[in-house]
């Protein structure tokens, strides 16, 4: 068979040639690719199926307050050190299986120390260095959007209300719908402007701040199910341009106190957008990008954590064309009033 040629471009390839050859940044690198010697065509399973050509993955993740890497492979959990060249085992396959169960999996890290590892629908607390059981959590059935928190207050929702639980799986209401149009703790927006949830701990994780959304204006927009024998049709609610968009709202609410308070954000009206939600690092503040209807102008403001009032404008963007915020501020690291923007 005719030796085939194949050619290769990739951004990792292009990023080192750049970086050797001193080459302009987005200029990719093009090198042929070596042939096995048992190279073969593939068959028309392998190209669409062939999951098992998939490149591994590699299952690591960084341990909070570290420069260490964690990595669960075969049932054991690992802890790298990158600087020292270290690879040591702080969590033996037969622990795991002891406290979580067979079959256990990694979830992440809450802290330094707490592990989750989750199996049969559980969630399991793990302390590592004394491999003992802190927490063990299971979630009422369709419940989503948990949040784990190292203060063990751990918020979730079900249906359209709000919801946490401690690090034994007792559930207490944070904010219960008044109608199926009022939706608590999940996106709003339609996940623009960089929204891709409706939960924001404090960091401390003694408070949280939700998103509220009220949906009892907006237009239903027909669909198919088609997963029944005949079809069903359903519907959703969905903002058409030019017509009525949902109104969103942020409360705060206190774990220890059990209360509730609003921000005032009225900048642009009813169907205004919020987003970038941002604790300040004392937790006095929260800051939001309020941007109006028309995208066009946006206020980045803050407002006092404990009342809720507004106080002040830290900065503003306005375009003829549109403003796209897409990430929150980012503080500097032992600053309670610098951030990258």
């Amino acid at each position: 068979m005719e030796r085939i040629r194949k050619v290769i471009i990739t951004a990792l390839a292009g990023a080192a040639a750049c970086l050797q050859a001193g080459a302009q940044p987005g200029v990719f690198a093009v090198r042929e690719a070596q042939e096995s010697p048992d190279a073969r065509l593939l068959t028309m399973e392998e190209a669409v199926l062939g999951y098992e050509l998939y490149p591994e993955t590699e299952k690591t993740v960084w341990r909070p307050g570290s420069s260490e890497l964690t990595r669960y492979e075969d049932g054991v959990l690992h802890v790298l050190n990158p600087l020292a060249g270290l690879n040591r085992e702080i969590l033996p396959a037969e622990k795991i299986r002891e406290l979580a169960g067979e079959g256990a999996g990694f979830v992440q890290w809450l802290g330094h120390d707490t592990a989750v590892f989750q199996s049969d629908g559980t969630y399991f607390l793990i302390d590592t260095g004394t491999a003992e059981l802190k927490g063990k959590i299971r979630l009422p059935e369709k419940a989503g959007n948990l949040v784990f928190n190292p203060a063990g207050f751990h918020p979730y929702t079900l249906g359209n209300g709000l919801y946490f639980c401690d690090n034994y799986g007792n559930s207490y209401p944070v904010a219960v719908p008044e109608s199926k149009d009022i939706i608590y703790g999940q996106f709003v927006s339609r996940n623009e402007f960089g929204i891709t949830g409706g939960i924001f701990l404090s960091p401390s994780g003694k408070k949280v701040a939700f998103y509220r959304k009220d949906e009892s204006a907006v237009g239903t927009f027909p669909l198919l199910d088609i997963n029944t024998r005949t079809g069903t049709l359903f519907e959703i609610k969905y903002p058409m341009a030019g017509m009525n968009s949902e109104n969103v709202r942020l409360g705060i609410y206190d774990f220890a106190s059990a209360e509730t308070v609003y921000l005032d954000c009225d900048e642009y009206g009813y169907d205004q957008y919020l987003t970038g939600v941002t604790w300040s690092p004392d937790e006095s503040l929260v800051l939001v990008q309020v941007l109006d209807r028309s995208q066009k102008h946006l206020k980045l403001n803050r407002y006092d954590a404990r009342t809720g009032e507004f106080a002040g404008t830290v900065l503003t963007e306005d375009n003829g064309k549109y403003v796209e915020p897409q990430d929150p501020v980012w503080f500097l690291k032992g600053s309670k009033d610098k951030f990258i923007y």
